[in-house]
């Protein structure tokens, strides 16, 4: 019988960039290092699962940047004047300029001058969590090559950004490795199954799901969701692979378990842009083109650009060529040129993602898996 989603399951944690947004200060991937044993523990007894969380992972979470993002606007107005209260209540400099940072990107509608603030902090914010989460935002932005600053990304970052950056042998190569090296890092797992499915490496991660996991979705909810966060886990991913390797069922009870977590999250009052990506992503799967696209059109009114990559996903691929899609991703590639005039970069033209959906449809069809 099919496993029902259970309500008190793990159905919340940063993910892999779930909100593809400018979160320019704090983690997007926690490292819980035994994520996998204790989870696995508390599967095998039957009870809930829990991660306990330390001081320095809850004074890292409080306030989440994407937390701002969920405000209604109506609201705006309000949580504009929270923040300025919290700010003026914090003593010390350094996180004062952080907050200032957080918003500036998710409430004043402002990434590129949220971006200088944050490349003139002091050097005690020039911590990994932060310089990663920086990096990020330039990425976002389309700001690749041109990038000449010292922060980068964490290393178990670097697969994604080694996808956008076209270099797909060695992403492969380096989010096989970072498994291999920290299995028991939930967010090492979640990276390496992004990075499959985006490659469309389809059986390597139907074996995996089969070995790691033992084919059961309750059970790889639970590894890779162990906290309670923004995004479902990986259910997209998993279920690309599993139709494009004939497991129809396996597709189905994944796109069921995602209906449940969204539906869930919009019960709590959740109007934030990330999930309104999710929701697109599950729309698209679902094959119903119009929905997807009114979520995607949904999460770009909400003042920023989407991040780049985001039209390259995966899930999207059969809305390329929909007038809908490409008119959105115009629009949204004329924010990102604001942005990136403000931070002294050329425009990006069209040609950006032309190019990557060519490199990546040659790579696929050569069969480059090793």
């Amino acid at each position: 019988a099919p496993e029902e989603p259970r309500g008190d399951a793990a159905t919340r944690t940063p993910g892999l960039r779930p909100s593809h947004g400018f979160a320019l200060v704090g983690p997007r991937l926690e490292r819980k290092r035994v994520t996998h044993r204790f989870a696995q523990r508390q599967i095998a007894g039957g009870e809930n699962i829990r991660m306990a969380e330390t001081k320095e992972q809850k004074d890292l979470r409080a306030p989440r940047a994407d937390s701002l993002d969920r405000f209604k606007p109506r609201l705006r107005v309000l949580a504009r004047q929270i923040a300025e209260r919290y700010i003026a209540a914090i003593e010390d400099e350094t996180e004062k300029a952080l907050m200032r940072v957080r918003v500036l990107a998710s409430l004043d509608n402002r990434v590129a001058d949220a971006i200088k603030l944050r490349e003139n902090l002091p050097e005690d914010a020039a911590n990994s969590l932060n310089n990663s989460s920086l990096r990020y935002a330039y990425s976002a932005l389309g700001v690749l090559d041109e990038y000449q600053g010292s922060a980068e990304v964490l290393p178990v970052w670097r697969p994604v950004e080694d996808v956008l950056f076209q270099r797909y042998g060695q992403a492969l190569q380096m989010a096989r490795q970072t498994v291999k090296d920290e299995p028991e890092f939930y967010g090492a797992h979640a990276v390496y199954i992004a990075v499959l499915s985006q490659l469309q490496q389809n059986q390597e991660l139907a074996s995996y799901f089969a070995k790691e996991y033992g084919g059961s979705l309750e059970r790889y909810a639970a590894l890779l969701r162990p906290g309670v966060d923004s995004q479902p886990p990986p259910y997209v991913e998993l279920a690309l692979a599993m139709r494009s390797v004939g497991n129809e069922s396996v597709f189905a009870e994944a796109l069921r378990r995602l209906r449940f977590q969204l539906d869930i999250f919009r019960a709590g009052g959740d109007v934030s842009r990330a999930l309104d990506l999710k929701e697109a992503e599950y729309w698209a799967l679902m094959d119903d083109n119009a929905k997807a696209l009114g979520f995607l059109e949904a999460a770009f009114s909400k003042r920023h650009p989407i991040a780049i990559e985001v039209f390259l996903l995966r899930a999207f691929e059969a809305l390329g060529d929909d007038p809908r899609f490409i008119a959105l991703r115009q629009r949204n590639l004329q924010r990102i040129n604001e942005e990136r005039n403000i931070l002294g970069f050329k425009p990006l033209t069209t040609a950006f993602y032309d190019e990557r959906v060519a490199s990546l449809k040659a790579y696929i069809e050569g069969g480059a898996s090793k």
